[in-house]
């Protein structure tokens, strides 16, 4: 952190939480949901000050991280931190802190870190296959599990593949994301594994993102290949669903379980507040439920199943401003890093099968896979600075060799232009008369 503008900011930020106390009293109706005292409005301004420290150490991962980071704090401040806003910023924070840990972290401890991702999924699908055998571990049913999927309307089948991740879902997106990484490490036999377990967990989106995966990780004209293989295994877990069949017979919207309808109302609703949103944590608070006629049951959305559309809705335009501008920043800088290395590649393979999971569920509010794709984003980041860094550290020593390269033709040049016997050496540059009109063939004694 360099230049004045970061030291102003520094010098203006410690001073303010010295006085944080006293300049809140005129806020205590805005935090009263947070604050009693003087005392507990430490938690509003260390919020704040911890936004703005973490925001900062997250600049060179990327500054849509800042920005991100920002927007939540701006959206809570304005709602007083109301309702689970608290909650969600500090989720937040601790996230980009991860985030930059591990970005920073990568070039050097690249190797441990997916030793670790290969440990934990190994766990994951051990205890997932060992469910096929043993019926009941003690753990209790995931909270809302019921209620929640259209597939669990009693918990009697509630019992299903999930491994550590408490749904099949999430496991099946974990495995997705972690692939490409995976691969480092395991070599081509994950390329076999994580369709077949996928296939058994019937999973539509899980597979329709390994195929992306795929595709992007295979060169040439292999990528085709993949493409299709993955198109052919996603129609087969459709198949095998039943996704395109509802309680009255064929239907081609039956697939988004509710979902279009849910993004629907969260997009009209998010209207009505678009520039903050709704406050960080509000659509938990909202929870939209629909009703199926036929069978007279409920479906209530904690989540929108779009991280997105629910970023919207959270925090409004400043918020989904800065994934707008984070995609386009990361473009810009991938194009640049080209050609790729392995481990980039992989990892962009990753955040792209990241990217589609997050557009129809939402891995940013579920431990296991927040943290897989903080894993994700920290190895693609954290190659993009190793490869910035090298070229910033060639471009340096080339500009130096170039300098005393250059040193000898401007010593030998100064040299020779303050020799005497260059024309007007020593007067200035104006040539002697006689030399001249002798020059010109006029003789002096004429």
């Amino acid at each position: 952190m360099h230049g004045k503008g970061w030291k102003l900011a520094i010098g203006v930020g410690t001073a303010l939480l010295l006085v944080s106390a006293p300049i809140s009293r005129p806020l205590w109706p805005q935090f009263a949901g947070i604050v009693q005292s003087s005392r507990d409005v430490m938690a509003v301004w260390f919020a704040v000050a911890g936004s703005f420290a973490i925001g900062a150490m997250a600049w060179r991962v990327s500054p849509a991280v800042t920005w991100l980071v920002g927007a939540y704090t701006i959206s809570g401040l304005a709602y007083g931190f109301q309702g689970l806003s608290m909650m969600n910023l500090q989720s937040l924070l601790w996230g980009a802190g991860i985030l930059a840990l591990l970005t920073y972290a990568w070039p050097e401890h690249k190797g441990i870190i997916i030793w670790s991702l290969t440990a934990a999924l190994t766990v994951h699908v051990a205890v997932a296959l060992s469910q096929y055998f043993v019926e009941d571990y003690g753990w209790p049913t995931p909270a809302g599990l019921v209620y929640r999927d259209p597939f669990f309307m009693t918990v009697k089948v509630a019992h299903e593949v999930e491994g550590l991740a408490a749904h099949y879902s999430l496991f099946g997106g974990l495995l997705a994301v972690a692939m490409p990484l995976l691969y480092l490490r395991v070599g081509w036999p994950v390329w076999v594994a994580t369709p077949v377990i996928i296939l058994a967990l019937r999973h539509r989106s899980s597979m329709l993102a390994a195929g992306l995966a795929a595709f992007l990780m295979i060169p040439g004209r292999r990528k085709w290949h993949a493409a299709w293989i993955g198109a052919a295994l996603t129609g087969l877990v459709v198949a095998i669903r039943g996704a395109f069949s509802d309680f009255a017979g064929p239907s081609l919207t039956a697939w988004t379980s509710t979902r279009v309808d849910v993004w629907v109302i969260t997009f009209a609703k998010a209207l009505q507040k678009p520039w903050l949103g709704w406050s960080p944590g509000s659509f938990y608070l909202w929870k939209p439920t629909f009703i199926n006629p036929p069978s007279k049951e409920g479906l209530t959305f904690i989540q929108a199943h779009n991280e997105f559309l629910q970023l919207f809705f959270e925090v409004g335009v400043i918020g989904f401003a800065a994934v707008v501008f984070y995609f386009v920043h990361t473009g810009w800088r991938l194009r640049r890093a080209r050609p790729w290395t392995r481990e980039l590649r992989c990892a962009v393979a990753s955040a792209a099968a990241f990217v589609l999971i997050a557009f129809v569920s939402f891995p940013f509010r579920i431990g296991a896979t927040a943290l897989g794709a903080l894993i994700t984003l920290a190895a693609m980041h954290g190659e993009l600075l190793e490869i910035e860094d090298k070229r910033k550290s060639a471009d340096e020593l080339t500009r130096r060799a170039n300098e005393v390269g250059r040193m000898p033709l401007i010593r030998r040049k100064r040299r020779r232009l303050a020799t005497p016997r260059d024309p007007g050496s020593g007067n200035g540059g104006v040539s002697e008369p006689a030399r001249t009109s002798d020059a010109a063939g006029v003789r002096s004694d004429a």
